[in-house]
């Protein structure tokens, strides 16, 4: 997860933030759906798929930081973490609308 969150987008055809996305969806299946305690997510996790985001560039990649967060937030809500959304988390989620370039961005940064 770390390789693909710190690879740099052109170093490939394939983007290395959709493959660290990837494997965290895979992560939270395992662990949330099939009970597998062995690969829980865990801050660090969610911390690389955010920064991959946020340094990605794509258009898209703000409504996924987003997704994300919100999905963090409802499982602490819900006491499923052992940990709460930090500042890194927030900040990440900032970035990525901050760089989308999509209208009203700044709207949904405020929300």
């Amino acid at each position: 997860l770390g390789a693909w969150g710190r690879a740099p987008s052109e170093a490939s055809a394939s983007k290395p933030w959709q493959r660290a996305c990837d494997i965290l969806s895979f992560m939270e299946k395992l662990y949330y759906v099939e009970g597998n305690q062995q690969v829980q997510p865990d801050r660090v996790s969610y911390q690389i798929v955010m920064g991959a985001l946020a340094r990605s560039g794509d258009p898209s990649a703000a409504i996924k930081a987003d997704k994300i967060l919100k999905f963090v937030e409802k499982q602490h809500k819900a006491g499923d973490l052992g940990w709460k959304p930090d500042t890194l988390l927030f900040n990440s989620a900032l970035g990525c609308w901050a760089h989308s370039n999509k209208k009203d961005a700044y709207r949904k940064a405020k929300s």
